[in-house]
Parts: C-alpha cells; structure tokens; sequence
C-alpha cells in the first residue's frame, strides 16, 4: 500500500524541545533570543513551516532559502538558522536567530538531535555505487527478513518498513526526513535500516549524523557530471562514504567490489578487516561453477561459513555481484547459510531492474533502469549473448542530467541493437527533442527515420 510520507508527517510531531537543549553539539551559535524557548517541528522548506517551528535557510544550487525567511515568520516559525551575517527582520517579529557556517550540516545535526539519534539504535546499512544499490537492497531486505530480523528500506524505488510503503523522491532522502523516518522505523520495531546512499546525499550532507554499520560499495562508472563536474570529483565522494562514515568506526564493516577498479582502490585504502566480494581468486565471498541464463542465475559461492548453492531468478550476468554483495552483508551479520540462501531464492524480481513483462508473443521483453552507459551495456550485452532473435532497444534519456553520456548511450544501443527507438524520459526543464538530439549523436552510421 502507497501513501505520502508528507500526510503522516504533518499528524505526527515530537512534543516541544527547548532551544537549548536542540543546540547541545550542534555547530551553530545563538545570536538572538533565549535558549528556554520551545519549538515543536523543524522544516527547511518555508511552505512547510509550522507555528512554533524552526526554519533551517540552506543556500541551493537555485535558490537560496536565505530569501523566504519572510515567507516561514509569516506561517509561525519562532526560531531561523542562518548562514548570513546580514538579515532585515521585522521587529514585530519575536523570533530567535541562530548563525551557522553551514546550514545543511546544521540542518542534520538538529534533525539527528530532534528525533532522538535514530540511527543509533538501528543496525544501518549503506550502498553505494553508480549501478546496483536498488537491486542490492531488495536482495539485502530479503536475507535479513528470513534470518528473522525487522528490515526497512529507504532508496530509489521506494522508502518502506513493516508494510508500509512511500513513494521516493529522492533515492536518499534530505537529512530531516531521513532521520524522522529512521525514527519512524525505530518506533515500531524496524531492527535494521537499509540506506541507498546517492553521491549527491554525501555532498550535499544528507547522511550527515547517521551512524553505519555497514557499507556496501557496488560499482563506479559515469553519472552525474552535471552536479559533480568530473570524474574525479564524482569519485571522490563515493570515497568520502568510507572514508567518513565507515571506517573511522572500528566495529563498521565495509563490504566491497573487489572486480572493480575503484574497488581495488577502496581495499588498498581501508582496513584489513572488510570484506571483498566478487569473481577473482582474492575475493573473500566468490562465485563459481556460474550458470547464468534468461531464467535466472545459478552458482555456487564460498564464504568463510563455507560454500552456498545460490538459485535466483534475476536475470543479467550482472546481477550476480548483486547476489554476492547481500551474501557478503550476511556474512558480516554472521547470518545462517541457509537464511541468506532462501532471502536470495524469495527474490522473484525487482521493479524495473531487469523486470520480465508477461505477453503471450512468446517473446522476452524486460524493464531496466540502465540510466549509464555502463548500466545499458551490461543490459545489451548480455541479452545479445543471450537472445535468439532481434533485440529492439527503447530508451530515452532523463533532463537536467549528465549531458555528456547521452550520446555515449547512443553508442552502446546501436552496438548491440537490431533496432533502436527513441522516447521521451522525464525531460524535466529541457526540451525533449534536444534530447533526442545529444542521443544521436551516438548513432552516426546508423540507418534510422
């Protein structure tokens, strides 16, 4: 069952906390008002401002919350953390002033403080990577819920627990509203936290607060140049996940890629105790005597508990470094054999992620994700060593994104396509025909109408 998180949100609001005590540990400075003053809700969107509230301005990347504080006194807000050395407020206005170097950490700092700390009494598990978080995490869920525990999930898809499920916004949510649904989990019995951890949630602090157990690295490949920039910058922020989060904590376990490039680069990096996953000889958790087909995956895989007999019915050779990620999560729960192999085997498939639709063509038709290059290679490449027939490829491109891989797209669909078609994919702001544009770039030499 869907339902808006937002709908519950507004009905259910901690009891009043006095300013004081919310800015304990906090990075922030009174510079108007009484710390006895009480607040009741904390909000960084001026339109969900509540009387009695407090408003976090943040600086983004096109707006500056700095210019709605008019906007959040005028709906009640009692308290505003700002960033700004200069600000014109009314003298009607009684409102206490709290100055900060950076509002978002701020802003996850008193969100941490607001609900409790949350993620403490959680066992939280990230995953990070370009491809593979959303596939991991159903495959995770599932392991833990057949070693018995009380699992929640928060990523692309969806953010879910104990039977209730909210359409996702954001892969990982702003850090108010990720530690009020930590909170929320927490408060009626979720043991365990699975978080898909974007690159945009480490910059822009979104996980800040938020005490892992483990961390999952799945793969890096090119996304997100509109927002990062560069490679580089983009890596840098995968490694940032670890490097802040994971292994400063001698009791966090970090799991780990060991096929991939940076993978490599992460173990070299870390600690001698995580655990590396993947298809070469040094892996701690390996697969071997593979069967891949469009059935599904069939392997056998050696974990220091011994050697598993896995049966999934996800379909793509890619796939099993997914499976051998949640087998690699089990271990470092020191969850039973047995358990993580059921929690694999009950995952009959995963919304679109390689998503077989059912049609009596006698044909395969699939609904993949594949929003990278490196995502739609191993999607096609795949399916060509599979298929028997013509592989028809439909795909599009999303607006306002990394402009520089869609025609790198573009590439990869005509190397491994009988037949392309081009559609329209969220174009947000830009126009779609544009888009379509940058994709052909990748086609020269193809025949198309």
């Amino acid at each position: 069952m869907a339902i808006k998180l937002s709908a519950i949100a507004k009905s259910d609001l901690r009891s009043k906390v006095k300013l004081g005590t919310l800015m304990e540990g906090v990075a922030v400075s009174l510079v108007r008002g009484t710390p006895e003053l009480e607040v009741s809700s904390i909000a960084y969107d001026s339109r969900k401002v509540k009387p009695g509230g407090l408003f976090v301005a943040i600086k983004g990347r096109q707006f500056d919350g700095h210019q709605f504080i008019p906007q959040a006194l005028s709906r009640g807000a009692k308290a505003i953390v700002v960033e700004t050395q200069t600000l014109n407020i009314p003298s009607n206005f009684d409102v206490a002033i709290l100055r900060t170097f950076d509002s978002r950490q701020a802003l996850a700092q008193l969100a941490a403080r607001f609900w409790g700390n949350p993620s403490a009494g959680l066992i939280l598990i990230g995953i990070t990577g370009t491809n593979g978080k959303t596939t991991t995490a159903y495959l995770v869920e599932s392991v833990l819920q057949e070693a018995g525990y009380v699992p929640g999930v928060i990523g692309t898809v969806s953010y879910r627990y104990r039977g209730q499920v909210f359409p996702a916004l954001q892969t990982t949510p702003e850090s108010l509203d990720l530690h009020y649904l930590l909170r929320q989990m927490l408060d009626v019995g979720v043991d365990c936290a699975i978080l898909e951890v974007s690159s945009h949630a480490i910059a822009l602090k979104r996980i800040a607060e938020c005490r892992f157990k483990i961390g999952v690295f799945t793969s890096f490949s090119q996304d997100h140049l509109d927002f990062h920039g560069t490679m580089e910058e983009y890596w840098q922020m995968k490694e940032k996940f670890f490097r802040d989060y994971i292994w400063p904590v001698d009791s966090s376990i970090s799991v780990v890629n060991g096929d991939e490039l940076k993978g490599k680069e992460l173990v070299q990096k870390g600690p001698d105790s995580m655990i590396v996953y993947g298809l070469e000889e040094a892996a701690m958790v390996k697969a071997q005597n593979l069967k891949i087909s469009l059935e599904g995956i069939h392997s056998e895989i050696y974990t220091p508990q011994g050697l598993l007999e896995i049966r999934s019915r996800l379909v793509g050779d890619f796939n099993i470094h997914n499976i051998l990620a949640a087998v690699a999560v089990g271990v470092a729960l020191e969850i039973p054999p047995s358990s993580i192999q059921r929690g694999i085997a009950n995952v009959q498939g995963i919304p679109g992620r390689m998503e077989s639709i059912e049609n009596n063509r006698g044909i395969h038709i699939f609904v993949d994700f594949a929003h990278t290059p490196d995502a739609l290679t191993r999607v096609l490449r795949f399916l060509n060593r599979e298929a028997r027939g013509r592989i028809i490829t439909l795909f599009g491109c999303g607006g306002d994104r990394d402009r520089g891989k869609r025609p790198l797209m573009g590439q990869v669909a005509a190397k491994y396509s009988d037949l392309i078609v081009l559609t329209s994919d969220n174009p947000r702001s830009e126009d779609p025909l544009a888009i379509l544009v940058d994709i052909e770039k990748g086609l020269e030499g193809c025949v198309y109408s």
